[in-house]
C-alpha cells in the first residue's frame, strides 16, 4: 500500500475528530442525568417543549460516542460521518434557537470538517473499511 499525502491527511483529520466526538461522548454518558437537565436550563426560554429536550439531551450522548467510535476507528466511516453531520443538524438548530451563535460557529466547523471526510472517502486507507478493501 503506497500511502499518499492525502491518505495520511484524510487518517489524521479523522482520528481528531473521532477522539473528539468519543471524548465528548464518554464524558457525557457518565453524567447523563446532570448534562439533560444542562440541556432542560438551557432550552428553558425557547418555544422547544421539555420533553423533547430531554429527549434529545438523552440521545445526543450515546450517538456522539457510537459515531466517534465509527469515525475514529474508520468502521463504517461514512455512515458514521453521516449521522454526526445530522447530528450537528441538529445542535445547529437548537444553538440557533436560542441564540447561541457562538457554539453555533463551532457546530458549523464541525460540519465543515465532516463534510471534507466524506469528501474525501476515496483517500481512506487507514481505517478498519480502508483495510478491509484491500
Amino acid at each position: 500500500m503506497k500511502l499518499t499525502n492525502e491518505s495520511l491527511g484524510h487518517a489524521l483529520l479523522r482520528i481528531g475528530l473521532g477522539l473528539d466526538f468519543v471524548g465528548h461522548g464518554v464524558a457525557r454518558v457518565g453524567a447523563l442525568p446532570a448534562f439533560a437537565e444542562s440541556m432542560k436550563a438551557m432550552f428553558a426560554k425557547s418555544w422547544l417543549p421539555e420533553a423533547l429536550v430531554m429527549i434529545t439531551s438523552y440521545a445526543i450522548p450515546p450517538v456522539e460516542l457510537v459515531a466517534g467510535l465509527g469515525i475514529l476507528l474508520g468502521l463504517f466511516l461514512r455512515p458514521a460521518l453521516v449521522i454526526a453531520g445530522m447530528e450537528m443538524w441538529i445542535l445547529l438548530f437548537g444553538s440557533c434557537l436560542i441564540q447561541k451563535w457562538d457554539y453555533a460557529g463551532i457546530q458549523l466547523i464541525y460540519l465543515f470538517l465532516l463534510a471534507i471526510l466524506i469528501a474525501s472517502l476515496r483517500y481512506d486507507q487507514l481505517s478498519i473499511d480502508g483495510l478491509r478493501r484491500k
